[in-house]
This record gives C-alpha cells, structure tokens and sequence, in this order.
C-alpha cells in the first residue's frame, strides 16, 4: 500500500499534471479529485451546478472550489490562518480558473507543505495562501458511506449528522464504499438510461430505502465473496511462481537422475560381482582337474 507520508504528497503533483494535461482544452471547465473507493453520482453533481448557476450566472473567471468543508490545520511557512480544505474522500470539484490558479505553485507548496499530513488540506492551503481562494461548503458532498449514516462528520459549520442536514437531498458522492454498494448504487443509478433526472429522484431517503436498508442475496453475496477472493497475480508473484515451479521440476529431474544412477551402480556392480563368482568357479573347477 502506499505510505502516509507519500500518501499525503501526491494530491499537488496530480493536480499539476491534471491540469497540464488539459490545459489548452477549454471545453473542460471542471476538474474534481475524489479517492478510489469514493462513489460519485455524475446525475446529481450535474443537477448541482445546474441548481447552483440558476441562482448566480457562472462567471468563468472566478474560481469555484466546492466540497466538503473541514477546517484545515497544515502550517504554511510557519503561519497557520484558518481557512476551510475540501475532504479529498468526499471529492475536491474545482472551476478551471481554479486549476489556473493554484497550477504554477504546486511545486512551491509541494516544498512548503512538505509535512502537511493530509494531502487534500495541501490543494486548499496552496490555493488559499497563494491565490486568496476557499472552498464553498456543500453538505451533498459526503466522507462517509451509506454504511455510516449515523457516524455523519463533525463538519465546521454545523455539528449535524449529514444526512438529517439535508434528508431530502441530492447526494453527490459516498466515501468508503464497499463493492457491493458501489455495484448497487450504479444499478439504481442507470437500471433505466431513459428516465429524466426527476423521474430518477435519487435522494438520499430513495437511496436509503433501496439500497442501506436492502438484504443482500445471499447467492448473489457468496459469489460476490467468492469472485473478491479470487484477484489476478501481480507480476512479482507471477515471478515467484514460475521461480517455484522451474525449482520444483529442477529437483524432480536431479531425483530422476540420482535414481537412474543408483540403479545402473547397482547393476554393474551386480554384473561385477556375477563375473567375479563365475571366474572364481571356473578356477576352482581348473584346480580340481590338475589335481
């Protein structure tokens, strides 16, 4: 597994090549980071920026950073100024001017931040102190899985559990997720790919209902379980493996070898010891008749 420490230095370093990679792109105006076992419902977090640019036009110049807000505790160059950071397992969205922004830094935050535990609160820090950017709190953004319902994060502006935030809610990503769980929520996600946004209603009750409170197959679970355990080898292990296997035939060809060897000894000798008795006896039998 990867270690805390390169762990929490790898969120610059992939935000400067996210960004180098499309940067003459200008039709991707939304760059978002989440981790690998974080779902993310694309339906909902369009129905989002849709719902939120209702309210205010989108200005392409100003940089939208949302997220789950928490309070960040990274020091930059010795000062600590309160500031919000986006938890990195609910997912980090961010505008394109945004990623314009904190882009040329990276490497100068990389540095600075070096012992920043956390990777996510090294995005936020480097964008605050160097463009004068914060995150815009958003409660459908969430670090827990559905699992966790009643475990919802001590969040910097309200002290709530999530869900009872927003009940009726459009949930934007889950953190944590089991297989399973992901497998279910997709199903439920696109089992119809011509329902309209409405019709799917993917709040956090629905969600809730279908899938939290749902009793897996146990058919269905066992062959889960069963196809989890079964991975492919990695190419170290395929190595091993053929390392023992070649040893193996190696040893099996040497005892081959050792048993032919043996069993020719024993024969000469054998034949040895028969021509010794034959020669002795014809002697004996010479000596008789001179006598």
């Amino acid at each position: 597994g990867i270690n805390a420490e390169y762990g929490a230095r790898k969120n610059l370093p992939a935000t400067l090549a996210l960004w180098r990679k499309y940067e003459n792109d200008h039709e991707k105006k939304w760059f978002m980071m989440v981790d690998d076992d974080t779902y993310l419902l694309l339906e909902n977090l369009a129905h989002f920026l849709e719902t939120y640019f209702k309210e205010q036009s989108f200005n392409s110049d100003q940089c939208y950073f949302f997220g789950e807000a928490w309070g960040s505790s990274c020091h930059f160059r010795g000062k600590l100024e309160e500031h919000l950071f986006a938890q990195g397992g609910a997912g980090m969205l961010m505008s394109r001017k945004c990623m314009e922004l904190v882009a040329p830094f990276t490497n100068e935050c990389s540095v600075s931040l070096k012992h920043c535990w956390a990777g996510d609160m090294t995005v936020a820090t480097c964008l605050y102190y160097k463009a004068n950017q914060t995150v815009i709190p958003v409660f459908d953004f969430h670090s827990v899985s559905l699992r966790d319902e009643e475990k919802g994060p001590s969040c910097v502006h309200k002290k709530q559990n999530i869900w009872k935030t927003h009940p009726n809610g459009f949930p934007i990503s889950f953190h944590r997720m089991k297989l399973n769980e992901s497998e279910s929520l997709f199903q439920l996600e696109f089992a119809d790919p011509l329902l309209s946004y409405q019709q799917l209603n993917l709040t956090k009750d629905r969600i809730k209902a279908k899938i939290v409170t749902k009793k897996p197959d146990s058919k269905s679970a066992g062959v889960r379980n069963n196809s989890r355990n079964k991975r492919d080898l990695s190419f170290s292990e395929t190595l091993w493996l053929a390392f023992l296997v070649c040893a193996l035939v190696i040893i099996c060809v040497l005892i081959i070898i050792t048993i032919i060897f043996l069993v020719v000894v024993l024969n000469e000798r054998q034949q040895t010891q028969m021509e010794l008795e034959r020669d002795l006896g014809s002697y004996r039998v010479y000596s008789v008749r001179r006598n």
